[in-house]
């Protein structure tokens, strides 16, 4: 498959998750760098392929993160003819990033899941599906329910996948969350967005932080430090989210809710989620264009 048509599929893509899909933009910019040898060309097909993925799959945020990356690589180039090297190397350089990043999460949250835990969860994030695996064979999670996080029961469907590697994974009806949360040692979500305010994950995740927080439990958000975008991209996710009706299973969930993110960067205190996300730097073209889109601008 030619650059082009790797990166219209991952535009496309509504089946994946958002780590997948920017995984598979990656590749097809690094493509694009070798396909497109005249500096003009590229930067014209470049900034065209990052404007469509954009358009196209505007709420996820890793696509962001890989677009901000290759144009602040490419500003560094040395010259026009070293931007197709620059961008390549930033679209590797993430993708080695974005793979890397679950075995570290497993290794920091096992910090905080000391032998013996009794863990709550909903839906069913590939990035937790990993660790509870690697957590439960290490006997430190010593029973795991899981929401069935309806509409479309992706939790019931993980619960019995694990159950089938003999984990003790049980299935809870969402409306029983608050029972659950007062019987858990912990409580843990994933997250397709990280916000400086707030983190968007499936719908069910708010009622479960507030059973949690009820409860006197720890709650804490899983995702890999990709999913995190600062205040601009995040209005411009938010926007889009309200203008797609296939979100409407998802929700946000502010970070006073929780006690905190573990990412493959270690545990984050949630007072400390929006200074960290205002530390990326973001590229001022792609800073104008999160504006547009946030204020509703169809480009």
């Amino acid at each position: 498959m030619d650059a082009h048509s790797t990166i219209a599929t991952a535009a496309s893509d509504a089946e994946h998750g958002a780590t997948f899909v920017a995984l598979n933009a990656a590749d097809g910019i690094a493509a694009l760098t070798r396909e497109e040898t005249e500096p003009a060309r590229f930067a014209s097909a470049f900034l065209e392929a990052a404007q469509t993925l954009l358009l196209r799959q505007r709420t996820m945020a890793p696509l962001w993160r890989l677009v901000n990356d290759c144009l602040i690589a490419a500003d560094a180039a040395q010259s026009p003819e070293l931007a197709a090297d620059a961008v390549n190397e930033a679209a590797r350089s993430f993708a080695t990033r974005a793979k890397r990043a679950r075995s570290r999460i497993v290794h920091e949250l096992a910090g905080l899941v000391p032998p013996g835990t009794v863990v709550l969860t909903t839906s069913a994030s590939s990035t937790l599906e990993a660790a509870f695996i690697a957590l439960s064979e290490a006997g430190r999670v010593r029973r795991l329910m899981i929401c069935r996080a309806d509409p479309g029961g992706e939790g019931a469907a993980l619960a019995a996948r694990l159950r089938d590697r003999l984990i003790p994974a049980e299935r809870v009806d969402d409306a029983a969350v608050a029972l659950a949360a007062a019987t858990a040692d912990l409580v843990v979500m994933g997250a397709d967005v990280a916000g400086p305010d707030w983190c968007v994950n499936k719908v069910g995740s708010m009622p479960l932080a507030l059973a949690a927080e009820s409860a006197g439990r720890r709650a804490v958000v899983v995702s890999d430090s990709l999913k995190l975008v600062p205040v601009g991209m995040a209005e411009a996710i938010r926007a889009g989210m309200e203008r797609d009706p296939a979100r409407a299973r998802f929700e946000t969930v502010p970070w006073r809710h929780v006690e905190g993110w573990v990412s493959e960067e270690g545990f984050l205190p949630a007072r400390s989620v929006g200074t960290w996300s205002e530390s990326i730097e973001v590229h001022p073209r792609l800073e104008v264009f999160a504006k547009e889109l946030a204020h509703g601008a169809q480009l």
